[in-house]
């Protein structure tokens, strides 16, 4: 791998393809293995962007419940993420009450989140000492990946056009997504600085 590419983090057969039934191909060391704690949340394939959405709403909620210690979310933008919704944003103050890890958020752009999110714009001024917001300002012909990912679950959005993903809590793949998304966050800078809002 040349200095200045970063790693795919993802494998893209066709949604029907048998192997978006896991997280990782079954042929996979350790595919079957589960993270400790693996909370109660939907494991294997999905497609449309309101699943997506809803994956999402779930994986806050479980996060905020179980007081995950590290939530990294990543996206180009986050623009159809539902992260301006009321309940979202309740989970996460709970999740921020309740644990004491960080999260990081990693974009190319925030362009489209204070338009869109704006109640998550001022939780986030509000924990700003426990969200740390990144920006990749690489090449355009890398995009930035879309998931969520924790140590004891994760989902992925592979495709964005039809919505389709992957999500699991399968050891393996959380190890390797962690480790594919370190090397995106050692090339980010600092972005989207805490505001206050007069919300």
């Amino acid at each position: 791998m040349s200095n200045d590419t970063l790693p795919d983090i993802t494998y893209t057969p066709d949604p029907a393809d048998s192997e978006l039934r896991t997280l990782i191909p079954p042929d996979v060391p350790g595919a079957d293995t589960l993270a400790d704690g693996a909370p109660d949340l939907p494991a294997g394939p999905f497609i449309g962007r309101e699943s997506f959405r809803q994956l999402l709403r779930q994986s806050f909620a479980a996060a905020a419940e179980g007081g995950w210690h590290e939530l990294l979310i990543s996206d180009p933008d986050f623009a159809d993420w539902p992260l301006g919704e009321p309940a979202v944003v309740q989970a996460l103050h709970d999740w921020a009450q309740k644990s004491t890890g960080r999260c990081i958020v990693l974009a190319r752009s925030y362009d489209a989140v204070p338009r869109q999110h704006a109640l998550f714009v001022r939780w986030r001024s509000q924990w700003q000492h426990k969200i740390e917001c990144l920006e990749y300002p690489g090449e355009q012909t890398q995009e930035v990946p879309s998931l969520l990912w924790s140590p004891k679950w994760a989902l992925q959005r592979v495709e964005a056009v039809r919505g389709w993903g992957i999500s699991g809590a399968q050891t393996r793949r959380l190890q390797l997504l962690r480790s594919g998304m370190d090397e995106w966050l050692e090339r980010a800078v600092p972005g989207f600085p805490a505001v206050t809002l007069g919300l």
